[in-house]
């Protein structure tokens, strides 16, 4: 007999949930009738198992909502999805590929959502599973609005207001959960429709380090792919080096480059070497520097010695992107412009440089100013100063402090509520805090914690920050630029855009120590050798750089070889260099039979030196065979009336080894006048370049006397002995 009903034990029905997170990638300001202008970067997730996505329902911002019939609606012709199909996270037309658009018309007006079906390889949906799907919500301005008006000076955002914004095929409801963690509305800033814009950057395309040590662009294929020489490094492409520019000041016969695209040469030589070396990425007057090895000259905007990145869009405009290396994984995290305002340092308290890029329409000139956040832009300056039509200029006559100072030492990520830092000495129980070029609002939780209360305040952009070392500090200075037309508009409008996030630090760094030639004691050095010194220390604005000089013998003159990043990638100390490597740009083989000896500062962010080393050891490349050799003086005749170097006398001589040295010095009868004796070893008796200063005075303090002097010599080692003998001119 059968016996009804049947039944089944009880299966868990597991939900799927979906985690979305956005990131606002939308400029400050675009023009009129611009397509594909990247707003917004989601990215979706499930916890476990997939689901299919059918629909993205969008809303517009900003004018559209002021409630005026048709007002705004236009601003957006069109709004599209994009997925991200290689990986990099940067929106690009040409490789990602649009699964869903959504046109605006008098028929589909925007002020009421915009609704977008996704359609990928025939299906009406995407797959999201526990990999990452990265979706680009991408924009086109237009002309005019349904009520008819221009839509120049309007302003226009995107927001997904709620996690039931998202549908499934067909526009059913989602098969997914909201992730309880995931907040909404994720929004972009209202971005300003103006007649022109000034970038904050160009697209930094392949600047390299060339053989002869200065920068150039790197040889492209058809394809556009670097090209690479038979040692691996990239090949100069020679035709865009610019010779004779009536633009600068450098040399006719130096090969210049134009960076920001305005026809003219951005080189500089800011360590004094004769040579325009140097070229800034971040719109200051410090120089950009090769912080991973490659040849290539790194853009950094957080000064945490990680690679940051510009990318093309497709169009000729810059997507910005900052480094990041995380769980040993390298990363690269999209940022609006407004993210990827450069940090930097001054030591001057009353004045602020900067440098930017072209307006994209015609202005007759610039003005800049300076303000304590991104909203209240002349909160410090007070005026809009005028600058003239050049791209750089400075803030004057502003009164600055440094405030309190440290550094971050945690990650910052779109869902954290605290971070870590060196220290929170000195600074207010709950306040404002400047991190890279974010301003929060934040308490103090212990000795090396903040809470955080509220980000993107002030006008900053809510973004990513890395734990390298990057500045946090309780006052900071905002440079901002605009171009005005010749009928007195400003571009792109009265506020202006910000180039700068300027920090004071008035303390120069700790002096490093020698660098000492890696050789063997009384071992020739070769050719090329390797220097190595103990490192600097700067705990502010942290060291930007080494400054190498070299003095080859007894020439009295030190040249500067080489300026070094203090860091490499990461922040490993950098606080070696070869001389002499041929593969090291600007570097030769040094000469045969000679002596170099060696010296090094180190430079802060801020732009000050430090004192300089002591010198170092002297590298020979060849040791001679003769104990003493290259006896002179200078300055021969010596003027005593000078003051400084120029009124004492430095005898210089060589010496192939250590040496027990006696200097003797006669008046033309033959009489004794001063004796100078140097230990084997000591200073004065080294193997090497050396250097003796006489003052002109005799053995009981008194001055000698104008007329002629001999200078007698002697050396003695285990080597031999020998004397040289030199005259020497006094007056007074």
């Amino acid at each position: 007999v059968e016996s009804y009903p049947y039944g089944s034990s009880l299966v868990p029905i597991k939900p799927v949930y979906m985690t979305v997170t956005g990131t606002d990638v939308s400029p400050k300001s675009a023009e009129k009738n611009t397509s594909n202008i990247p707003m917004l970067t989601l990215s979706l997730k499930t916890l476990q198992d997939y689901v299919n996505v059918g629909q993205i329902n969008l809303s517009q911002a900003g004018t559209i909502s002021s409630g005026t019939i048709g007002l705004g609606d236009g601003d957006f012709t069109e709004i599209s999805l994009w997925k991200d199909s290689d990986g990099d996270q940067a929106f690009s037309p040409l490789v990602d590929v649009k699964i869903g658009q959504s046109t605006h018309s008098a028929a589909t007006p925007f002020e009421n959502g915009v609704p977008i079906s996704i359609l990928e390889d025939g299906l009406p949906y995407i797959t999201v599973t526990t990999t990452p799907v990265i979706i680009h919500v991408v924009a086109g301005t237009g002309e005019t609005d349904l009520s008819g008006k221009d839509i120049l000076g309007h302003y226009v955002g995107i927001s997904l207001g709620a996690f039931s914004e998202i549908r499934g095929p067909n526009g059913l409801a989602l098969a997914a959960g909201q992730y309880f963690y995931d907040s909404y509305p994720i929004e972009t800033r209202q971005v300003l429709i103006a007649p022109a814009v000034i970038p904050l950057t160009p697209v930094y395309k392949n600047v390299i380090l060339a053989d002869n040590g200065y920068p150039a662009y790197a040889l492209m294929d058809s394809s556009g792919n670097v090209v690479y020489g038979a040692n691996n490094f990239p090949i100069v492409d020679e035709s865009r080096w610019i010779y004779g520019s009536p633009y600068t000041s450098c040399g006719a016969a130096e090969p210049l480059i134009d960076v920001n695209g305005d026809g003219k040469p951005d080189n500089f030589d800011f360590f004094g070497m004769g040579k325009c070396l140097n070229i800034s990425m971040n719109n200051s007057n410090f120089p950009s520097f090769d912080v991973d090895g490659d040849r290539f000259i790194d853009f950094d905007v957080n000064l945490d010695y990680q690679v940051d990145r510009t990318l093309d869009d497709g169009s000729g405009k810059p997507l910005y992107f900052i480094g990041d290396k995380y769980q040993n994984t390298q990363l690269l995290l999209p940022v609006s412009d407004m993210g990827a305002v450069p940090s930097v340092w001054s030591y001057n308290t009353t004045e602020l440089a900067a440098r930017w890029n072209p307006a994209s329409g015609n202005v007759v000139g610039y003005e800049i100013t300076l303000g304590d956040n991104y909203s209240n832009v002349t909160g410090v300056k007070g005026v809009w100063q005028p600058v003239g039509a050049d791209l750089y200029g400075s803030v004057r006559n502003v009164a600055l402090s440094p405030g309190h100072i440290t550094v971050l030492t945690s990650r910052i990520t779109v869902d954290s509520s605290s971070f870590t830092v060196k220290s929170t000495e000195g600074f207010a129980e709950e306040g404002v805090l400047y991190v890279g070029n974010e301003i929060m609002l934040v308490s103090k939780r212990d000795s090396v914690t903040f809470n955080i209360v509220e980000r993107g305040v002030q006008g900053s952009a809510k973004g990513p920050h890395t734990s390298w070392g990057e500045p946090v500090s309780d006052r900071a200075y905002v440079l901002s630029v605009r171009g005005v037309t010749s009928d007195g508009v400003y571009v792109p409008s009265d506020s202006g855009v910000p180039v700068l996030i300027y920090r004071i630090d008035t303390s120069k760094p700790t002096s490093p120590g020698a660098p000492e030639p890696q050789v063997s004691a009384g071992s020739p050095a070769g050719s090329a050798y390797t220097l190595k010194w103990s490192q600097s220390g700067d705990p502010d604005s942290s060291l930007m750089s080494y400054q190498v000089q070299e003095r080859d013998g007894i020439n009295p003159v030190w040249k500067t070889i080489a300026a070094i990043p203090a860091f490499k990638t990461g922040g490993a100390v950098n606080n070696v260099y070869t001389v002499g490597d041929i593969n090291t740009p600007g570097e030769t083989p040094r000469a045969a039979s000679h002596y170099y000896t060696y010296r090094v500062r180190s430079w802060n962010f801020a732009g000050l030196a430090s004192d300089w080393s002591e010198v170092s050891t002297p590298a020979g490349t060849t040791i001679g065979e003769q104990l003493i050799e290259k006896v002179s003086s200078f300055p021969n005749p010596v003027d005593l009336r000078k003051g400084g170097t120029q009124g004492k006398v430095t005898i210089t001589y060589e010496l192939n080894d250590n040496a027990e040295v006696t200097i003797s010095i006669y008046d033309l009868l033959g009489y004794l006048v001063r004796e100078f004796k140097f230990s084997n070893g000591s200073k004065g008796g080294k193997l090497g370049s050396n250097f003796v200063e006489w003052n002109g005075k005799n053995e009981l303090g008194g001055i000698v006397s104008k007329g002629g002097y001999i200078v007698r010599v002697k050396a003695s080692s285990p080597k031999g002995s020998k004397t040289i003998m030199r005259k020497i001119g006094v007056i007074h």
